[in-house]
């Protein structure tokens, strides 16, 4: 059989083929399964070479060490997100400048272990991510529009440089709750 009637039947390109047989990738599971039903051979007999059973090891400790990752990266958004709120109310007139930029960099790097994203294909999802920002946005802006501006006089472009700063932050954290609310980390469906 030739690479490429063997792609063919698994539906993959002949070069995916060539490279698992040269070692450079390796078939997922499914594959190998439609593997050892084209060539009747048993999965035990495909998965006697120790280099494959070491790839489908270390894929399974990534898989963990991205899941450890995101639970932590969305637990630490909490806390992020929360205090990006308190900050967004100045109490006691104190304001934590990095906070937005924190709060962005943790949801930049939970949407790089997130490995969920096929959800967000689905229209349900994918409006539903978008409508809880927009919720989010738009309630927080009316909220904090009753803040009192500071008493000094400043000039009309510090002023719109201060709102804007004040209305990224809020998109921002918007950001971070649609992330806490659609991006949970826990157990996939079929996950024991």
């Amino acid at each position: 059989m030739t690479q490429q009637a063997l792609g063919d039947e698994l539906s993959v390109s002949r070069k995916t083929i060539s490279s698992w047989e040269t070692g450079h990738s390796y078939p997922d599971v499914g594959s190998l399964i439609r593997l050892s039903e084209i060539f009747q051979i048993s999965l035990d007999d495909l998965l006697k070479d120790d280099r494959l059973v070491d790839h489908y090891n270390s894929q399974e400790k990534v898989g963990l060490q991205n899941q450890r990752m995101l639970c932590v990266t969305w637990c630490l958004n909490i806390i992020l997100v929360v205090m990006g709120y308190v900050n967004l109310f100045r109490p006691f007139n104190v304001h934590v400048p990095f906070l937005t930029s924190a709060v962005f960099l943790n949801w930049f790097i939970l949407a790089t272990h997130y490995d969920r994203w096929a959800n967000f294909r689905r229209i349900r999802w994918g409006l539903g991510a978008v409508a809880t920002m927009l919720g989010v946005y738009v309630i927080t802006a009316l909220t904090t529009m009753a803040v009192p501006l500071p008493a000094k006089r400043h000039s009309v472009a510090f002023f719109a440089g201060q709102q804007s700063s004040h209305y990224a932050a809020i998109m921002v954290l918007s950001l971070g709750v649609t992330s806490l609310l659609w991006m949970w980390p826990g157990p996939k469906k079929g996950d024991k």
